[in-house]
């Protein structure tokens, strides 16, 4: 039942009026139905998918980055890892550099391969003799050589030597030098 004041408000607007005021209601709740039930959750979609694409380019740049970096590991893993060969590659790239700079070998041990991480370490143990000068030449060509080569240990002594009239002087040129040298190649590369 209509309460007589409301009654009598409604009877006293025209009926075309009503009939647009009706209409105004329906649209403004049509509208207000769409925008939450169809627009709000599409715009949620639509953000959510462009959240969706960024992260997809970032993970692709990401991988175009890593890819990049792994051929260039590639490139210079070569540069600096010992192909095949193991102990005896080592000891031969050893022996090139000595006789360049003026080192004479006295011997050479072979050690234990070493596994480190992915490579396999190569180790040799050498006794040397040189002039001072051409120790520290020896082991800057060492240390600039490719394949990478590490010089694990040393210990270097003075030789003494006789001089003509029989008393011993220190020689400060000449000295006996035992190095630990190593090279690495890539696991299962070796003989």
């Amino acid at each position: 039942m209509k309460t007589p004041k409301i009654s009598g408000l409604i009877e006293r607007i025209p009926r075309a009026q009503r009939l647009w005021f009706l209409t105004a209601i329906l649209l403004f709740l049509t509208a207000f139905i769409g925008f939450s039930a169809i627009y709000t959750p599409w715009q949620q979609n639509h953000q959510r998918l462009e959240r969706d694409c960024t992260d997809e380019e970032e993970r692709a740049n990401l991988l175009q980055t890593i890819t990049r970096q792994g051929k260039k590991l590639k490139q210079q893993e070569k540069t600096f890892l010992m192909g095949t060969g193991g102990t005896s590659a080592l000891t031969g790239q050893v022996s090139h550099i000595a006789s360049a700079t003026g080192i004479h070998i006295e011997s050479v041990i072979p050690q234990n391969e070493v596994p480190f991480g992915p490579y396999t370490k190569f180790q040799i143990q050498i006794l040397a003799t040189s002039s001072f000068q051409e120790l520290v030449g020896f082991l800057q060509a060492i240390e600039k050589d490719q394949p990478i080569l590490q010089i694990d240990q040393v210990s270097i002594e003075n030789l003494l030597r006789e001089s003509q009239e029989g008393a011993e002087a220190a020689s400060a040129d000449r000295q006996k030098a035992k190095l630990l040298i190593s090279g690495f190649a890539k696991r299962g590369t070796s003989p």
